[in-house]
This record gives C-alpha cells, sequence and structure tokens, in this order.
C-alpha cells in the first residue's frame, strides 16, 4: 500500500518506462521524486542530477528498474536501511490492479503497436491511461492519462517485467531469441514466460496473436491454455497498395472486409501491428470509422523508421532496429521506399551501430545478413549500453563486419568514431538516396546533430 503522502523515490527516473510511470504517478497525485546521471525535468517535481544516499531523506519507497544494479549507492543505501523496494514493473502492477489493463507485448513491434492502439482511444474520446516505451509524436509524451476504466501497457519481455501486468487483453506482436542472458540463455524459459503472459491473460478477456511469428505458432500455440484467441497474419491484409505517404490495404477480419484502412508507415510489419490494434478495439466496441480515422492520422513514434532531416538532400531516417530481425524488416522497409523514386541509381545507405556485445556475440551469425537490402553498409563501433566491455575481449565491431562481408559478398565500411560518419556521407550522399541509421544507442542523438533541417 502506498499512501499519496508517502515519498517515493525513482532511482533512474529519466528512464523511458520509468519516467512514464513517474508521470502517471505525479499526475495521480502521489509525493514523488527522483534521480539520474543524465539531465530530466518533470514539472514540479524535485528531481537530482546525481544519484547518493543524500537524495533519500525521508523517502518510504523506493523505485528502481533493471539498468540499476546493487553497486548504485542509492539501492544499497535502500536495501540496508529497509526501504520499501519496488522494481518498477511491481509498481505498475500495483497502479494497474483496479483497471482494465490491455498489454501489448513481443519481440518487436510493440512500441508501435501500443502506440496505434493509444491513439485510436486517444481520437475515439476514450478515457485511457497509456504507458508507451517510445516517445508518441502527437502528444510529444510516452504518457497518457486521461484517467477511466482503461490501461493501455507495453509488456518488456526483456527482463520478465510483464508477468506482472494483470490484463483482460493481451498483443503479442511475435517472439525471438533476445535478451537470452535474462532466461539463462535457454529458449524454453523464454517460451515458457510467454506462454504464461498469455494464459494469464482474464479467462473473460481476449488474447490477439500473430501467426506469422514462427515461435509462437510451433513453440507456443499448442500450451495456450486461454479459451479465447484471435490469431492474425500478413495474410489477413489484402490489396496492399504503397505510395510516399505509407500503405492502403483492406483487412479480411473473419470473413468481414475492412476497406481502404490507410496506414501512414512503412513495413509490412507494421500492417500487421495495425491489424492487432483493429482487433482490439473491434473487440472492444469502438466504431470502424474511428478506427479508420485514427489509423489514417496517426503521426507515428520518436525513433521508429522516423524521418528527421536530410543531408546533401538525401532522406535520413533514425530507426530503434537492433535485432538482426528488425534490422531487415526496417531496411526492407526502407528499400520499398526507396523503390517509389523510380530511379536504378538511388541508393540505400545503412549505418548500424550494433547494440550491446552480449547481443552480438550471440547472434552474430543472424547479424551476417541482416544488411542486406543495403547498397552502402556502414559499421560503427558497438555501443555497450549498460554491459562490460571486459567480459567481451575478444569481440569487435571489426568480427560484425567480416560476417556480413562473408555472408552479403560486399564491402562494409567500417568507422570506428561517430564522429566520422557525417565526412563520408557528405562525401556519397545524393538527393534521391535514403540514409538511415539503425540504432538504440547514441548514434540516433549524433544523426539528429548532423542532419540540414
Amino acid at each position: 500500500m502506498i499512501n499519496k503522502d508517502d515519498l517515493v523515490h525513482f532511482c533512474g527516473i529519466a528512464g523511458i518506462g520509468m519516467s512514464a510511470i513517474a508521470k502517471l504517478m505525479h499526475q495521480e497525485g502521489y509525493n514523488i521524486q527522483g534521480s539520474d546521471l543524465v539531465a530530466y525535468e518533470l514539472d514540479k517535481v524535485r528531481i537530482f542530477n546525481s544519484q547518493k544516499i543524500e537524495n533519500l531523506k525521508n523517502v518510504k519507497h523506493f523505485v528502481y528498474s533493471s539498468a540499476i544494479n546493487t553497486q548504485n549507492p542509492e539501492l544499497d543505501f535502500a536495501i540496508k536501511n529497509g526501504l520499501n523496494i519496488l522494481h518498477r514493473s511491481d509498481l505498475l502492477g500495483y497502479l494497474m490492479k483496479d483497471k482494465y489493463g490491455i498489454v501489448i507485448a513481443g519481440t518487436h513491434g510493440k512500441t508501435t503497436t501500443t502506440s496505434i492502439l493509444s491513439d485510436i482511444f486517444i481520437k475515439s474520446e476514450i478515457n485511457a491511461t497509456c504507458l508507451i516505451g517510445g516517445i508518441m509524436k502527437s502528444a510529444k509524451n510516452n504518457m497518457i492519462g486521461t484517467g477511466g476504466e482503461f490501461i493501455l501497457v507495453e509488456g518488456d519481455e526483456s527482463d520478465k517485467s510483464f508477468l506482472k501486468f494483470p490484463h483482460k487483453i493481451c498483443i503479442v506482436t511475435n517472439v525471438n531469441l533476445d535478451h537470452m542472458e535474462n532466461y539463462d540463455h535457454n529458449p524454453e524459459h523464454l517460451f515458457e514466460a510467454f506462454i504464461n503472459f498469455i494464459n494469464n491473460t482474464d479467462p473473460a478477456g481476449l488474447c490477439i496473436l500473430c501467426s506469422d511469428s514462427y515461435f509462437l505458432t510451433h513453440q507456443i500455440k499448442d500450451k495456450i491454455t486461454h479459451p479465447n484467441v484471435i490469431w492474425y497474419s500478413e495474410k489477413n491484409a489484402q490489396n496492399i497498395k504503397l505510395n510516399e505517404n505509407g500503405y492502403i490495404f483492406d483487412f479480411d477480419f473473419n470473413g468481414r472486409i475492412i476497406k481502404d484502412i490507410k496506414l501512414p508507415l512503412f513495413g509490412s510489419h507494421n500492417i500487421c501491428n495495425a491489424m492487432a490494434c483493429i482487433i482490439a478495439a473491434n473487440y472492444l466496441g469502438i466504431k470502424e470509422e474511428k478506427i479508420k480515422y485514427a489509423l489514417a492520422t496517426f503521426s507515428g513514434v520518436k525513433r521508429r523508421f522516423d524521418v528527421i532531416g536530410t543531408i546533401q538532400g538525401a532522406k535520413v531516417i533514425d530507426d530503434y532496429a537492433h535485432h538482426p530481425v528488425e534490422i531487415i524488416a526496417t531496411l526492407k522497409a526502407a528499400k520499398n521506399l526507396l523503390d517509389l523514386k523510380n530511379n536504378k541509381d538511388s541508393k540505400l545507405i545503412a549505418i548500424l551501430q550494433p547494440h550491446r556485445y552480449s547481443r552480438v556475440s550471440k547472434l552474430l551469425q543472424e547479424f551476417g545478413n541482416c544488411l542486406n537490402y543495403a547498397d552502402i553498409k556502414i559499421i560503427t563501433d558497438i555501443y555497450g549500453a549498460f554491459e562490460d566491455k571486459t567480459q567481451y575481449q575478444e569481440l569487435s565491431y571489426l568480427d560484425l563486419a567480416k560476417t556480413i562481408e562473408e555472408n552479403s559478398k560486399t564491402q562494409v565500411k567500417t568507422i570506428e568514431n561517430l564522429g566520422d560518419i557525417e565526412i563520408y556521407l557528405r562525401e556519397i550522399a545524393n538527393p534521391d538516396d535514403i540514409v538511415i541509421f539503425l540504432t538504440a544507442g547514441t548514434a540516433s542523438e549524433y544523426a539528429r546533430k548532423i542532419v540540414d533541417k
């Protein structure tokens, strides 16, 4: 039980998941504060730009994320002094317990899918609270709170957080092998987590699952015991047309055809994401015309196929793709967009900043084919996030470049330092080209600095 007068401290408040929960609690009148090593502001909330024990005066509840370890001085103090310590997933589960929970999970696509469904609620004027693992462009926020019974949450499987969230509707976009260090490097443990997530859906609710996902259909499907499951796939989309504004398609939904759906996004995977949202919204009784209007006017999510400017006249896109499956899907979408230019000399230039040593090490061969759609392939140094590089002394971004060269039979340009990429791009980019940064790390911020606005 958390009383609203109790002081709640968020350690690492600037994180995308932590900040959304902090905003929700602040909006609902809880007494909160936070700390982080990066600058962050939240209106009328005290935030320390350091992490030390002096920050915890009068704190009763201490909230942390999986990015915080026991070497953190604040967490160490909280443990030793008996504060009520809550992982952010436990706190969010507590805040969801009296709500109609809708949780969107999956290895890829959950941020975009959560954002699309949130936009449908907003534009249908249905009161809801939405917590998203990215910044919705229309709301310029990762938390939209208008009250009401519904709460839409992006469910993170990376640290098993999604198992903490009570829900009446679940969406699973796909399942792939990632974050395996949190599953004892055993795929069966990952599959078991998704099975539990699906089967823990309220029996009177609905599970919406994508049958295009190999692991969902071959490793998980037979162990699903929930009585209400709807499967969807790319095959449900018909008469697909692509133009410079995105897609127009029909949706064959159990024999009922929803015609001329406009979706201003790129990549066939986003058609699937939209169809999952249509199924959920239809189940909740939202009218078809409102669903179609919300989809047609969806403005996207920051860092998801995000057009941020130009360089030498070439369109520059920033994308969060960091797993081989995501990278392939994103580059395929970019290639389809490039083909609309109908210029045989136009090029797709991909800059990959590999994310986490553990991922590159585990999926090195899968990464070998991930840049095949790109005409020019650029690899920069691995961004380790919070991982210890000393544990991967024998791993280099040059190993990744070599693997890609061997698989694609094409040359890979290696540029160790981000600061040197701009010079090369200005030498090779032309107005009909597309330049795309593939990064969950610092290359996103760098890309925004070098573009011609």
